[in-house]
């Protein structure tokens, strides 16, 4: 018997593939066809395609992983959402900057702000249950449902041309990527690894990673925002917390699983572990005001090895691993 799942998870299941093509449709140069009077310079167009890759299919195909059981209207409106929000926002990467662009955005903030509610029913469940805000691995899944509404807000602010506290262009763009990866994907990663590991040593790893992995990216924001030292010390927190995971993932669950997962797990912990060395010397650089990483090589090495490694592999994994037999 397989793991049952609900009509809207398979809703986003279809949305992830479909957002699939698209994206891989996206590499090309459209722009150039259609003669369409994009921005996008050889800096950004990449950063641009990976965060289309996490709205388009990342998204839907990690809400589909923690599917409500029971009828949850936040979820079955994101879930809905999700493709119309994911369509408009690609529209928006095809004008220039300005209130259209930045209106096209509108309802994949909807969704995410669904998505954020989402989150909060599951906290609230099991408050109503237990009066207890955890497991742990419920908490960071929660968190990464409820970080991704501030990614959708930084994406509002970079289609409207918006610089606020005179961050560059760049960084609002990078920001609104942060959060839809760092900030939503890596906690439902680590989440769903959690609840794998329940008892013994490994449970205490685990403890410790995943509050790193909750804390991390509004720290590493606030580093940002505030203060280059924070933003190092915030880096090297995300970093050894992902780090501890990847251990983890290799060493304790990969073995549990059969080739295919086991294989994609390994190679989203291994890709984790490049990805974090390069975070980490990059926020060194701008600690120390030297040229360590360039934003193109960051989004070339750690933003291709984190999207297409660490969370495509690890999201693959644990969707085929939900699709075994319940009792093995």
């Amino acid at each position: 018997m397989k793991t049952s799942k609900s009509a809207p998870a398979r809703v986003g299941q279809t949305s992830a593939l479909i957002g699939g093509i698209v994206w891989l449709m996206l590499l090309m140069p459209l722009s150039t066809w259609l003669n369409l009077p994009v921005e996008s310079s050889g800096e950004t167009w990449l950063i641009e395609r990976l965060l289309m890759l996490a709205v388009l299919v990342f998204v839907p195909l990690a809400l589909s992983l923690v599917a409500a059981k029971e009828s949850c209207p936040p979820f079955s409106y994101a879930i809905r959402l999700q493709p119309i929000g994911a369509a408009l926002v690609v529209v928006s990467f095809f004008v220039r900057t300005s209130l259209l662009a930045g209106a096209a955005t509108l309802v994949w903030i909807l969704t995410t702000f669904f998505v954020a509610l989402f989150g909060l029913w599951r906290l609230w469940q099991r408050w109503k249950t237990s009066a207890s805000i955890f497991p742990l691995e419920e908490l960071c899944i929660d968190a990464g449902l409820a970080y991704v509404v501030v990614g959708s807000g930084w994406l509002l602010l970079s289609r409207l041309g918006l610089n606020p506290m005179n961050f560059s262009d760049n960084i609002v763009l990078l920001t609104a990527v942060h959060f839809h990866y760092a900030g939503f994907s890596a906690p439902i990663l680590t989440g769903l690894a959690g609840r794998s590991i329940q008892s013994g040593i490994f449970r205490k790893f685990y403890l410790a990673a995943a509050t790193g992995v909750i804390a991390g990216p509004p720290l590493v924001a606030a580093g940002i925002t505030l203060s280059r030292t924070v933003e190092v010390f915030s880096a090297a927190v995300l970093a050894t917390s992902l780090f501890v995971l990847a251990m983890l993932t290799m060493f304790v669950i990969a073995p549990t699983m059969k080739p295919l997962p086991r294989l994609l797990l390994i190679l989203s912990s291994l890709s984790v572990v490049v990805t974090m060395m390069f975070a980490c010397l990059y926020a060194y650089g701008r600690f120390a005001d030297i040229e360590t990483v360039t934003i193109p090589l960051m989004a070339q090495v750690h933003g291709i090895s984190n999207a297409l490694g660490f969370v495509l592999c690890g999201l693959l994994a644990w969707f085929i691993e939900q699709r075994q037999p319940v009792s093995r």
